[in-house]
């Protein structure tokens, strides 16, 4: 089960929420009327990290972390 945790923030810069567990990790943009602007999900084990990042701009995409 995903687990929220607490990310540092700058007042200026978009509101951010953070969830994880062993295998997930999913962070969510949100605006300012706390409606979702992007996420992504990253996920894998090891050197096979991917992610998949979706926006409002530019839909999704998924790739291969580095």
């Amino acid at each position: 089960m995903l687990k929220k945790y607490s990310v540092s923030q700058r007042p200026d810069d978009p509101r951010r929420r953070w969830f994880c567990d062993e295998f997930f990790d999913l962070v969510v943009g949100l605006d300012k009327d706390e409606n979702m602007r992007e996420f992504q999900l990253l996920y894998g084990p090891g050197r096979l990290k991917r992610v998949l990042t979706w926006t409002r701009e530019t839909e999704y995409s998924h790739d291969r972390l580095d």
